[in-house]
């Protein structure tokens, strides 16, 4: 099932989830994107490739402001936004294994892609649980 789901998201691209007219679809593709793209750094780094490591962190966090973008403009965001949150917390902890898995001055590189799946992370859970910034 999960390789089914990493096949589908590398055959997409943001643009493409951006298109889905459906906004509860689209949170799930771009959350599904991102996990794609955590892979794929996850991938590269084993390779010792910075920069394309880089760029599918970018992705990651592209596709995670995407489905918050998306989340906030809904009319009723609490149920999409609990199972964006609950995808983001996941990713924060794929995240976290893959720095400590990365050496030390490739952790300065990535830290900041953290940064910013943390916050987007903490706006989906003040979301779900109904307050806005």
């Amino acid at each position: 099932m999960k390789m089914a789901l990493l096949c589908l998201a590398l055959a997409l691209d943001l643009g493409q989830v951006r298109r889905e007219p459906d906004p509860n679809k689209r949170v799930v593709k771009a959350m599904d994107y991102a996990s794609a793209q955590l892979t794929a750094a996850r991938q590269s780094a084993g390779k010792a490739e910075i920069e394309p490591l880089r760029a599918a962190l970018e992705e990651m966090n592209a596709a995670a402001a995407l489905a918050l973008e998306t989340v906030k403009a809904m009319r009723k965001p609490a149920q999409a936004a609990k199972r964006a949150e609950l995808r983001s917390r996941e990713l924060l902890r794929r995240l976290e294994t893959l720095l400590q898995d990365l050496s030390v001055d490739d952790r300065d590189a990535a830290a900041p892609f953290r940064d910013k799946l943390q916050s987007i992370q903490e706006e989906l859970l003040e979301l779900s649980l109904g307050r806005t910034r």
